[in-house]
């Protein structure tokens, strides 16, 4: 129902902004990229390098750190620097490979010919390496993932509680004779059926980024994060590709104010022109076209995408230059997640005070803190329901990079930071596929203390 409603949005902002002409949309899953290439790498000081990049800007198949022998006089210890590794594909074959101490299995796979696709090659950007280590004492063996590698399996199709990026299990001599599954399918659009309504309407698939600039005037995302965000631009058959004179790129993705700049520096100097435009609103008001957005960058790639604002959006704000619209939504989101976690705390203490949360919402609506979020989300929290309108880990992400604003700023944050750790609570509790209302949940499991006799 969702998909549907929203192609039907899709296909009203194909009409105004293609003028009848045909429109192309990207078959492209939820990351698509490879490395990242050569315009990126002046905008990056080393400290992002490396920690966005993780190896990224090098060529294919040599993304990762290696340990070899120096010389033949070696061999020996190199022979033995190797681990076994076992990879199962979706028909149960197995393919027993030696893999060096050092190199990932991602690479291990692209190096023996084995199908594991890894689309953005080892830069955390998508979830298309995705394996699943068959034995919990190997599994129990691994460094934890990182919160980069956790944003991704989210991602992942066929997810489970033993789930890796293959890019981030690298051989060590304790995992020598580690077997992974791999799943039968990754997660994308097109094997999702997402695109079918649109070309019903008209719009024609394209298969990467590059080929949707190249066929049209104005190219709109809206993606997960700064990771996707970055990859869809910079990547292989990216925007950066085709992206010149007289062509607009909108990204509406919720990411940080720096990751904005540094796109919009590398559109510029291709000669486009950028707009950030994030969105207030969630599943519903997606549906309905009463997304409030927030715009900030070229003003007269602004007033031409008007049309297609006013199609998704109740209300667009224009806030000047690029990054105010990126910490505009930062602010907005992260009152939202501490007003949730108070809510969340106000639902449970009613509950245990002997009063009936169901009449505390009623209270709420008559007097000054009355809010749309308090009377959409109480009801369904009351009944133990988190269908997701605005997933916990996309709120929880909002939160990171809120409080990374107020270090820069130097803000003081202490109800956003406390919020934030609830959310990660929820998240290491497995509710991070559910609404961010779910964090009331963590609440209730909190038991209260025994009462004296």
């Amino acid at each position: 129902m969702f998909a549907s409603r929203v192609s039907r949005i899709g296909v009203l902002i194909l009409k105004q902004l293609s003028g009848g002409k045909p429109t192309s949309i990207s078959r492209a899953g939820y990351n698509t990229s490879s490395c990242y290439n050569q315009y990126l790498q002046p905008l990056f000081d080393q400290q992002s390098e490396t920690k966005l990049l993780r190896g990224a800007i090098f060529h294919k198949h040599h993304l990762f750190s290696t340990v070899s022998a120096s010389d033949s006089s070696n061999e020996g210890i190199e022979q033995k620097e190797k681990i076994s590794v076992t990879f199962v594909d979706k028909d149960g074959e197995e393919i027993h490979i030696k893999v060096p101490t050092g190199m990932s299995m991602l690479e291990a796979a692209h190096e023996n010919d084995i199908d594991l696709e890894g689309a953005c090659e080892g830069s955390l950007a998508c979830s298309t390496c995705h394996v699943i280590v068959m034995d919990m004492d190997y599994y129990n063996k691994l460094e934890d993932p990182t919160d980069e590698e956790n944003d991704m399996l989210d991602l992942a199709f066929g997810l489970t509680e033993t789930s890796r990026l293959g890019c981030q299990v690298i051989a060590k001599p304790e995992l020598d004779g580690i077997r992974l599954a791999i799943p039968a399918a990754t997660r994308n659009f097109a094997v999702d059926g997402y695109c079918d309504e649109l070309v019903e309407h008209g719009a024609s698939v394209a298969e990467t980024p590059a080929a949707v600039v190249k066929k049209c005037k104005y190219t709109i995302s809206m993606l997960s994060d700064p990771s996707a965000a970055f990859s869809v631009v910079f990547g292989k058959d990216g925007i950066l590709e085709q992206i010149c004179a007289g062509k607009g790129y909108v990204d509406m993705s919720t990411v940080d104010a720096d990751t904005s700049t540094k796109i919009n520096k590398a559109i510029t100097a291709k000669g486009g022109y950028f707009l950030e435009a994030p969105v207030s609103g969630s599943k519903k008001p997606a549906e309905d076209g009463q997304l409030v957005i927030l715009a900030a960058g070229e003003k007269a790639l602004y007033e031409e995408v008007i049309p297609a604002f006013n199609v998704m959006g109740k209300k667009s704000f224009y806030l000047g230059q690029v990054g105010n619209g990126a910490k505009m939504k930062l602010v907005v989101n992260m009152i939202m997640g501490s007003m949730i976690n108070a809510f969340s705390e106000g639902l449970v203490l009613a509950g245990r005070s002997g009063l009936d949360p169901s009449v505390l919402l009623d209270v709420l609506d008559l007097g000054g803190i009355a809010n749309p979020m308090f009377r959409l989300k109480g009801p369904t929290m009351i009944q133990g329901s988190h269908s997701p309108a605005f997933p916990l880990k996309h709120q929880q992400k909002d939160m990171r990079l809120a409080l990374a604003l107020g270090d820069e700023t130097a803000t003081s944050m202490p109800v956003a930071a406390a919020a934030n750790e609830a959310f990660k609570k929820a998240r290491s509790m497995g509710l991070g596929d559910l609404d961010f209302s779910a964090v009331y949940e963590i609440v209730k499991v909190l038991e209260p203390p025994p009462q004296k006799s």
